[in-house]
């Protein structure tokens, strides 16, 4: 799971031209079961 994150991360650096991060947190939380997610 930690490689979902960090490949979203990174999509995140360099997502699409028209969208814009301001800033990303990481912090740790209690675990949580997630079955991931998609890049459109």
């Amino acid at each position: 799971m930690p490689e979902q994150i960090e490949a979203m991360a990174l999509w995140l650096e360099h997502g699409p031209k028209t969208s814009r991060v301001e800033s990303v947190v990481r912090e740790m939380i209690p675990f949580k079961p997630f079955k991931g997610f998609k890049i459109l």
